[in-house]
């Protein structure tokens, strides 16, 4: 039975979701996060290309639909917000203390947000 519980646990925890603002410690006991180590990676131009033309589309937000829904009492802070400060590469904990909201709860917010347009 111990054997199968603690199986499970590794099992859970393997397919969890990591925050890329997670610390990550490095050989030596430096320290870093999965968004810093993305920014080394290079990237192509039609990667820049259609990243800035996610961000133009926010930005723009034409028919409204990303500012549309909020967390409650908060209506600066929509997907629309979160979603043009996670593509500056703005953290979670960032946002969390500028609006005073949990991490989690803006993280939740986003991915609701995102499950509900699939």
């Amino acid at each position: 039975m111990d054997k199968r519980f603690k199986d499970a646990i590794r099992r859970h925890n393997k397919n969890k979701l990591k925050s890329l603002d997670e610390p990550i410690y490095l050989e030596g006991g430096s320290e870093t996060t999965l968004l810093t180590l993305l920014d080394t990676i290079p990237h192509t131009q039609n990667q820049v290309d259609d990243w800035e033309e996610l961000q133009d589309y926010l930005e723009e937000d034409p028919k409204g639909v990303f500012a549309r829904e909020h967390i409650k009492n908060h209506l600066e802070v929509n997907f629309r917000a979160i979603a043009l400060r996670r593509l500056a590469r703005q953290s979670w904990k960032d946002m969390s203390i500028e609006w005073g909201i949990t991490i989690s709860t803006l993280s939740s917010f986003y991915r609701r947000y995102v499950d509900k347009q699939k």
